[in-house]
């Protein structure tokens, strides 16, 4: 048996939401959602997840052709046709969201709970956020307030960080 928690993000009918029991997991988000599970209970689950041992279907046979096999039959015949049609698989996301300013703090939280977290608690996936502000001001920025955002925005690495005249 294994001697360690596993992990979910959640329950849902029944089943954990993002099971882990020991490892393939980079990086987990730990919030009021996240079960540790007894080490017990997520050795059983993790068996009742688990597919049947069955054999890869179509079997490539010696005589180029292939083999399906169901309940124990075997059926020799030709090799398996390609699919057609498949579409290839999506490898980039793009989103673009615009937040409400007074509220940006619990709005860009929630965008980073419901949806970066979707990506980066699976490997492999690099995740790139970037940040776009834009502000206007109808009667124009006073120097105290340009000085400060340069200032801050030189700071938190914000390239290009500009104002301009409209």
């Amino acid at each position: 048996m294994k001697e360690y928690f596993g992990l979910a993000a959640g329950r849902d009918d029944g089943r954990y939401v993002d099971f882990t029991f020991g490892g393939g997991r980079r990086s987990i988000v730990i919030d009021d959602s996240l079960l540790l599970i007894e080490p017990a209970t997520a050795g059983a689950y993790e068996e009742s997840i688990r597919p049947p041992d069955a054999p890869a279907y179509p079997i490539e046979t010696p005589f180029g052709g292939s083999e399906t096999r169901e309940g124990g039959a075997t059926a020799v015949g030709r090799p398996a046709p390609k699919p057609t049609g498949t579409t290839p698989a999506k490898t980039r996301f793009y989103g673009c969201a615009s937040i409400d300013p007074i509220l940006a703090k619990i709005e860009f939280n929630k965008i980073v709970d419901e949806v970066v977290a979707q990506f980066t608690s699976r490997s492999g996936i690099t995740v790139t956020i970037r940040v776009e502000i834009s502000a206007e001001d109808p009667g124009g920025f006073d120097e105290n307030l340009k000085r400060a955002v340069r200032e801050n925005s030189a700071l938190l690495g914000f390239e290009p960080a500009e104002f301009e005249m409209e």
